[in-house]
């Protein structure tokens, strides 16, 4: 439970309903649930419509353990598009707005995205906000259903009040590169996080390093994530097959489940990689999952504003990541140097190759004073820009906004 409360006190009820596909784990969840948890005080009312979660996706609805949210389930909004279950959905979505009567729908992710706002524009409400965790016009589908899936968005963005991002280089690519949303409706918001507890840290750092056998001189590389083919695990082990080839004295941990967990034990085995490589599956207790490794990673062929880059920084962990996305604006003072950039807090890998990858991360393993330097300046940097504080702030702005008469 937050302990921030709304500088503004409206004088009558705002209900605002949160719209997200499911509670799986990942940002959008933790942001969502965020959201929903805070507005509902203080003359806010919140009501959070999810899906199911998917098998091997990881569940977070623990989150709603002792919150005072009102959440109401639609089992049919799932991932895949079926237009059977998806119609279903969208009639059950107009009868919890009926019911509910929502001043502002704000909606999450791309299956929350369309049926939330479908049936707010159904019941001409007149407050509709999306969120861009990331975008799926990219690296997702081929390219007959990404036209769609584009013109669709394009259509529902005509429909919207307000559109966020959560980078500035995620408002380029969605006003300019893809054409999605007007200029003038989208703004960037980046993320907010509760990092207390990635701050302090320090003495768990045996929490992941013993399971794995890993000394205390041994180092150990992180990546934290849904095992999905956009978050590209395979060109991870393979950079760890590049590393290993000059170092024995590295492990690497993969953070996550999901639908390519198989194939990619199966890589693990065909590389004879497997002593160095361990699946950890998903773990509650991030902070400590943080604590016992010395790099984190990120592989990705797209992506938002990852929140597990932003809590490795926060646990003083420099970053290696593939240039993609919003990534980028996490990294501070980029200078170019062949085919990666060096920040003060990472190194991003601009070319999509294993061994330059890897040439990165042996960098790192081999300087302990900048990996030092690297991972105070990540720290300083998100304790700044990404507060709990500041985005809920920036939001309660954003929604008394659109309601001049809540002000």
């Amino acid at each position: 439970m937050d302990s921030f409360y709304p500088v503004n006190r409206p004088s009558m009820e705002i209900r605002i309903a949160q719209i997200v596909s499911r509670l799986n784990i990942g940002g959008p969840a933790i942001y969502t649930v965020m959201l929903a948890n805070h507005f509902s005080r203080q003359n806010f009312r919140s009501l959070l419509v999810t899906g199911r979660e998917l098998e091997k996706e990881g569940d977070m609805s623990y989150l709603l353990k002792d919150s005072r949210i009102a959440n109401q389930v639609i089992p049919q909004m799932q991932r895949e598009i079926n237009p059977v279950k998806d119609m279903a959905c969208l009639l059950q979505m107009v009868k919890i707005f009926k019911r509910f009567k929502p001043h502002i729908v704000h909606t999450h992710t791309a299956k929350a995205g369309f049926i939330g706002r479908a049936a707010a524009v159904l019941l001409g409400i007149r407050n509709i906000v999306h969120t861009y965790h990331g975008h799926t016009f990219a690296h997702y589908f081929g390219p007959v259903k990404n036209r769609i899936l584009l013109n669709i968005e394009r259509a529902m963005a005509h429909h919207t009040t307000k559109l966020i991002a959560v980078t500035r280089q995620q408002v380029c690519d969605l006003v300019n590169k893809f054409r999605v949303v007007p200029a003038a409706k989208i703004i960037e918001m980046p993320h907010g996080l509760d990092l207390t507890g990635f701050i302090h840290n320090a003495s768990r750092r045996r929490y992941i390093r013993s399971r794995i056998s890993a000394g205390n001189n041994d180092i150990v590389v992180g990546i934290v994530g849904r095992l999905y083919a956009i978050k590209a695990h395979d060109f991870f082990l393979e950079t760890a097959a590049n590393v290993l080839e000059k170092r024995k004295d590295i492990h690497f941990v993969i953070v996550g489940d999901g639908d390519e967990r198989a194939k990619l034990e199966s890589i693990v085995k065909n590389k004879n990689i497997g002593s160095n490589v361990h699946f950890l599956g998903w773990e509650k207790d991030m902070p400590s999952v943080y604590a016992g490794m010395d790099i984190i990673t990120l592989t990705s062929l797209n992506e938002g504003s990852p929140f597990s880059l932003i809590e490795g920084m926060a646990s003083g962990l420099p970053s290696v990541s593939t240039s993609v996305g919003g990534v980028p604006d996490l990294f501070i003072d980029a200078r170019k140097e062949g085919d990666i950039r060096i920040a003060k807090n990472g190194i991003l890998v601009d070319k999509r190759d294993s061994q330059v990858f890897a040439s990165a991360l042996i960098m790192l393993a081999d300087n302990v004073q900048l990996r030092k330097d690297m991972g105070n300046a990540a720290r300083k940097f998100v304790l700044e820009q990404f507060t709990r504080e500041r985005f809920l702030k920036d939001m309660e702005n954003l929604y008394l906004s659109l309601l001049p008469w809540a002000r």
